[in-house]
């Protein structure tokens, strides 16, 4: 505030009752919350989910369409995209809320262990593995969509409209 940006030091033995009065930063409003959560979905947020579904939909189908076979020219480019997405991830800032951003975390996980797992098929030609991958993405896929609704629930309750989903 302003009168934060103002004050100065008191000389000294003045009292703290010559300071300004503290403010509480500790619970934002509910518009507030809004414009963090939509500020993280629209600055990165919304590309890094749509870059997983598009990932997740298309791995799916490639394994749905196979014969079982590992065949590492065929696997690796798919293990490479959930490398590096799990890493874009990782760099990405934080969603400003704690219920998304645990959501966002436990994705996280099981998205690096998709692509760890799908790295041991492709070495191993273990198809265990390979299913294993597939069932990372299907979980984080469940917590990917639960981050994604949080931050639709709370861009709601403070009377937003870009939303995830709008």
């Amino acid at each position: 505030t302003l009168s934060t940006v103002l004050w100065t030091a008191p000389a000294s033995g003045s009292s703290t009752a010559d300071r300004p009065p503290s403010v509480d930063q500790t619970t934002a409003s509910p518009r507030t919350k809004a414009y963090q959560v939509t500020a993280w979905w629209m600055h990165g947020g919304e590309e890094l989910t749509t870059r997983f579904t598009t990932l997740a939909t298309e791995f799916g189908a490639f394994l749905t369409n196979g014969d079982g076979e590992v065949e590492e020219s065929a696997v690796k480019p798919y293990c490479d995209r959930i490398n590096t997405l799990a890493a874009d991830t990782t760099a990405y800032f934080r969603i400003p809320e704690t219920q998304a951003q645990s959501e966002w975390q436990q994705y996280l996980t099981h998205l690096t262990q998709s692509g760890h797992d799908c790295d041991t098929a492709v070495h191993g030609h273990d198809g265990d593995h390979l299913v294993s991958s597939l069932q990372q993405l299907a979980t984080a896929a469940t917590h990917i969509k639960d981050a994604t609704q949080r931050i639709t629930d709370l861009g709601t309750a403070g009377g937003l409209d870009k939303l995830p989903g709008k």
